[in-house]
């Protein structure tokens, strides 16, 4: 049997709108989907700025401490310097050694706080912190190997000597006094490019800090 006219006429031309209404809505679909991408991307975006400033503002407030720290250790080291060179090792050795090492060990939160600092504002400043670390190290251990020597030498004198005086004679020598407070200067040297230039000029200025020689 053939299918009327007026039939295949409305046929068609539902089926035209179907593909007209699939059209459309795929159409909107794309639409939707490409804001909804374009949504997440720039989300993603922000995320990642949002990320960067933050670690930007961290490295900035880092950088401050690490001058500010890196600072202050200098200015005590620096005093420390003069008075040391100034008296010499003369008188009190056993004392001043020993002052000189408790000084050194008052020096440690700072340098480990530095440190920790120094990793979050740059990886010059890290460096230079480390090495600022080694010298650190260094001249306390020297002043303590003097101290170790001083404190064997107490223990075994010649019979019929004063172990203090034994001690002295043995000792007698500055080398590893001289050369810790050598470590000290160099300890004092490394911390200088930490220190922003502003607060270096200040300090100059004022003729607050001794000269960097050697």
């Amino acid at each position: 049997m053939l299918t009327p006219a007026w039939i295949q006429a409305g046929g068609a031309i539902l089926a035209v709108g179907v593909t007209v209404w699939l059209a459309l809505l795929t159409r909107n679909y794309v639409r939707l989907t490409g804001r909804l991408v374009e949504e997440q991307r720039r989300t993603r975006e922000s995320a990642v700025e949002e990320q960067r400033l933050g670690r930007e503002s961290a490295a900035r407030t880092a950088d401050a401490r690490v001058s500010l720290n890196a600072f202050a250790m200098r200015k005590a080291l620096a005093d420390w310097i003069r008075g040391s060179r100034h008296v010499g090792w003369g008188a009190e050795t056993l004392t001043r050694v020993q002052r000189a090492v408790a000084f050194g060990e008052s020096l440690l939160p700072r340098l480990e706080q530095g440190l920790v600092d120094a990793s979050i504002a740059s990886p010059g400043a890290a460096a230079r912190l480390r090495t600022a670390y080694a010298h650190w190290q260094r001249a306390v251990m020297q002043f303590e190997s003097y101290l170790e020597q001083y404190h064997r030498a107490t223990e075994a004198p010649p019979h019929g000597v004063d172990a203090v005086t034994h001690a002295g004679l043995m000792m007698s020598g500055t080398t590893l006094l001289t050369d810790g407070v050598e470590s000290f200067h160099a300890c004092y040297l490394a911390l200088e490019p930490v220190v922003e230039s502003a607060l270096l000029a200040e300090a100059r200025s004022r003729n607050a800090l001794p000269a960097t020689e050697g």
